[in-house]
């Protein structure tokens, strides 16, 4: 997990408070290592998803979890293409949040 301050506002007001950038899969040994207890941990957080080529249930319903607590201050700051579609194709809800032009 890599943090970070300073990375610019999420809803105009809040920065976040760290940055998660996310393993290139999202599978069990990812969700046990870096996404268990990302809810509670950190309320103001920037996803770095550009490395991810495979994602998992496990992990999304994580991620979904961590923006259904903090949606506000939940933001993914970089998405890789097969993050983008794996993500819509299994139903949620982060294509208004990733953003367009930082694609891999």
């Amino acid at each position: 997990m890599n943090t970070g301050t300073d990375l610019g506002a999420l809803d105009g007001s809040q920065a976040p408070s760290a940055t998660l950038t996310l393993p290139a899969k999202l599978d069990l040994a990812a969700y046990e290592g870096v996404l268990q207890g990302l809810t509670a941990a950190v309320p103001n957080i920037a996803i770095d998803a550009s490395a991810v080529e495979s994602v998992g249930t496990l992990c999304l319903q994580a991620l979904m979890a961590a923006h259904q607590s903090h949606p506000d201050s939940f933001s993914i700051t970089a998405s890789s293409d097969a993050f983008a579609a794996q993500t819509a194709f299994l139903g949620a809800p982060f294509a208004q949040i990733i953003p367009q032009g930082d694609t891999l």
